[in-house]
């Protein structure tokens, strides 16, 4: 018995993306047969392992190798059983439902400080130390999140996006090259068929 290291290509449709070009990388059992001078492999049809890889993925992978934790790739068979499909993630859904998240903390904390504050100033005439540590102190936290944690989660998200749109024109020229190669290869082919006739 001997192993087969296959990597294949095609497209998948799918309801996010009208055509997405996609790399697979299939390892699986095959084995070999000698006939007439020469060896002819026979893979297996349950792969092992199969991943399935967009063309900036793959790109990455094989260019930055033992460098960090990896590239995340989608599993597709896993010990000859398909796993199940992944769920599709809008990084800026993501970022926009983080964000309203955020906000609701945000202003939930300022009713806590408003409340707590109207309660301490309503009850007593003067005001103890301890009082006033406990206002700043929600102030301090509440300024820190307007000045600091909101422009963070700003820049985070122009981040994503700018990559975001890097991926994406990395698939978009991946796409395109592919249909140029296709129809070369297609060209070539009719050529020769009009060289053979």
């Amino acid at each position: 018995m001997t192993h087969e290291l296959l990597i294949e290509k095609g497209f998948k449709l799918n309801e996010f993306a009208e055509c997405e070009f996609y790399n697979w990388l299939r390892i699986a059992s095959a084995t070999v047969d000698r006939n007439i001078n020469r060896d002819w492999y026979h893979a297996n049809h349950k792969p092992y392992i199969e991943i399935e890889m967009s063309t900036s993925q793959f790109a990455e992978a094989i260019t930055s190798l033992n460098q960090g934790d990896g590239v995340p790739v989608t599993l597709k068979y896993l010990n000859g059983k398909r796993t199940e499909e992944c769920p599709f993630k809008n990084k800026r859904q993501e970022f926009e439902n983080d964000f309203k998240n955020k906000m609701k903390e945000l202003s939930h904390r300022l009713d806590s400080l408003t409340k707590n504050t109207e309660e301490i100033l309503n009850s007593k005439k003067n005001l103890v130390k301890k009082d006033k540590e406990i206002i700043l102190e929600e102030i301090a936290m509440l300024r820190q999140e307007i000045n600091s944690n909101l422009p963070y989660m700003g820049n985070c998200f122009n981040e994503q996006m700018d990559k975001t749109v890097l991926e994406a024109k990395g698939e978009v020229e991946g796409f395109i090259l592919n249909k140029i190669i296709s129809t070369g290869i297609e060209g070539l082919k009719n050529e020769f068929k009009m060289l053979e006739d």
